[in-house]
């Protein structure tokens, strides 16, 4: 592999990792300018690592700003779950996106036999 490819994917982990960290340690389902601002942050480093990331890192920063608002959340109510999980629950699909993009990004091999391991 590249030693570029392989700088930018370990930068680009660290990363992602401090993301799902920050999802998980602040729940949201009100206001917290603090959390909404290191997702901001970790989000735009990401995005500068790689433009590959670009469209995944504004969709989960367009929906951490809904967690982490007094009231925006709400929209998303149902019977089954608050809106806070709602959003949340969306922002773990990107973050998923992201890592599926930081697999192919270490491994560009085609899967063998059909099974790959995570690199992770």
């Amino acid at each position: 592999m590249n030693d570029d490819i392989s700088t930018t994917a370990q930068q680009a982990h660290a990363l992602y990792l401090e993301l799902e960290q920050c999802l998980e340690g602040n729940p949201g389902g009100g206001s917290n300018p603090e959390a909404l601002h290191k997702m901001q942050s970790l989000g735009l480093h990401l995005k500068w690592t790689s433009g590959i990331f670009a469209e995944k890192v504004g969709s989960l920063l367009g929906w951490a700003a809904i967690l982490y608002s007094p009231r925006k959340h709400v929209r998303w109510n149902s019977p089954y779950q608050s809106g806070a999980e709602a959003v949340a629950h969306h922002m773990r699909c990107d973050l998923a996106s992201i890592r599926i993009i930081l697999w192919r990004m270490i491994d560009r091999k085609p899967a063998e036999a059909g099974c790959r391991a995570t690199p992770f």
